[in-house]
């Protein structure tokens, strides 16, 4: 903690965190804008002088960009610094100490464009230069008959808080609604299916229900993530809601439960073949204990995001996500949304697979061999509904792999989350068609619902 004496420079990121670069103790400090104490944290500097990685030199302009990395014009050492989310070792992005850039004499600003370019203005060489995807280049003062005379700042016009709309950004956002509220009403009616006196009371459709109420929210959620997109991208405004960080909170825990609820079903029908005489693990009291585990770790495995700064509001997808980068959110997502629920479920479907392929080199009676195969063949339709939602979420791995080597596109997750939305509405069609009771449930009520009309026709 540090209690803030004199400010050079003064930064507001999209969370309403204000930023102060602290010239003469060497140091950048943050707090919340709206809190009343002059108590901050320090995000970059040591309070000493110096020039290696960690310290700062008398520090003067700063900026944050919207993944919330830091930039300094660090103004004695003559180069500029990123402060990438969270770390406290610098990273040289022009002047001393970088490679192939430009040379810098006591820089004193810096800004980003809408493209992630800096400015920088190279105070005692009277000029300002900038960045494109060719380097660093002088854009003004850049002879002896031009230049800017005691210039120390200057100012990017982003237009505040308007974004730049893309043309495909309304029609993509209408597409994932009508997915979403599809999903939602397909959701709806498998469990007011399994919920009606036709369908059995079994452990098997209790833990299809999980599936399917899971499913639910999860999509009640990215339907109120695609509402807020829509309606920033309506008005071109930057704004993050007070719910804007839960949403994203509730989607990853809601993602987590979905995806274990496919291996609690897949484990029932491992237990069912392989132990047949372990009744009391088939039982419905300890399927609803592990239904109850599985939706706390699913709450719990993502709380520490909601106290941390680890989802942040993304202006150009107006959404509220974890930054897509090389750092320990992102790989944490991949393994506990995907990597580790899949690998599970892939283990069982082939343990059961191979003790199938046993049971048919011995002699078996018939009844057990036909429930045996009957079960494997449920458990590969869990598997192809996962690998629906693996193969249609590929743009967001995709994405995770190329942030390791290289810039992203800046659209990225509007782009994932359009393949989501539809992977969603594809996977709670095909557990309706693939799951035998609910089919004949729906049946018998339509072929009801026909003979009803049949008979009230004159």
């Amino acid at each position: 903690m540090y209690e803030c004496g004199g400010c050079w420079g003064l930064f507001v990121d999209s969370r309403n965190y204000l930023y102060c670069s602290v010239y003469a103790n060497h140091q950048v400090v943050s707090k919340l804008a709206n809190e009343s104490s002059n108590i901050w944290n320090i995000v970059a500097g040591t309070n000493t002088s110096g020039n290696t990685s960690f310290t700062l030199n008398y520090p003067r302009g700063i900026y944050v960009d919207i993944y919330l990395n830091l930039y300094v014009a660090d103004s004695m050492n003559n180069r500029i610094q990123k402060f990438p989310l969270g770390q406290s070792n610098g990273i040289t992005l022009a002047g001393n100490g970088a490679t192939n850039t430009v040379v810098l004499d006591g820089p004193t600003s810096i800004v980003l464009d809408a493209d992630g370019y800096l400015y920088i203005v190279d105070s005692n060489n009277h000029r300002i230069i900038g960045s494109d995807i060719n380097g660093f280049r002088c854009i003004a003062g850049c002879s002896a008959t031009a230049v800017f005379e005691l210039m120390a700042t200057f100012g990017y016009n982003n237009t505040s808080n308007i974004t730049d709309l893309e043309p495909w950004h309304i029609p993509m956002n209408i597409l994932r609604m009508a997915c979403t509220i599809i999903t939602i009403i397909i959701s709806l009616i498998i469990l007011g299916l399994i919920a009606s006196k036709r369908t059995p009371r079994t452990v098997p459709m209790m833990l299809v229900a999980n599936t399917c109420l899971s499913e639910f929210i999860c999509v009640c959620t990215a339907l109120s993530l695609v509402a807020f997109t829509l309606n920033n991208d309506l008005k071109q405004i930057q704004y993050q809601d007070s719910l804007c960080i839960f949403r994203a909170y509730i989607n990853y825990s809601m993602t987590v439960i979905q995806n274990h609820s496919y291996n609690l079903q897949a484990m029932y029908r491992y237990i069912t073949v392989v132990y047949p005489s372990r009744i009391s693990w088939q039982s419905r009291r300890l399927n609803f204990c592990l239904i109850i585990i599985t939706w706390i770790f699913g709450l719990v495995s993502f709380l520490p995001f909601l106290f941390t700064n680890f989802i942040t509001y993304n202006i150009e997808n107006q959404i509220c996500q974890s930054p897509i980068q090389l750092s320990f959110p992102i790989i944490y997502i991949a393994l506990i949304i995907y990597i580790i629920p899949n690998m599970i479920l892939n283990i069982i479907y082939m343990k059961l697979v191979r003790y199938v392929h046993a049971m048919n080199k011995r002699v078996t009676p018939a009844n057990i061999k036909s429930r045996a195969e009957r079960e494997l063949k449920m458990v590969r339709n869990i598997v192809i509904i996962s690998t629906i939602l693996v193969i249609l979420g590929l743009p967001y791995a995709i994405f995770i792999l190329m942030s390791f080597f290289t810039v992203i596109p800046k659209h990225h997750f509007r782009i994932a989350y359009i393949s989501i939305d539809v992977s969603t509405t594809a996977v709670i069609i095909a557990l309706f068609i693939t799951t035998d009771p609910i089919k004949a449930t729906a049946k018998q009520i339509i072929n009801e619902l026909g003979t009803i009309i049949t008979r009230a026709r004159p």
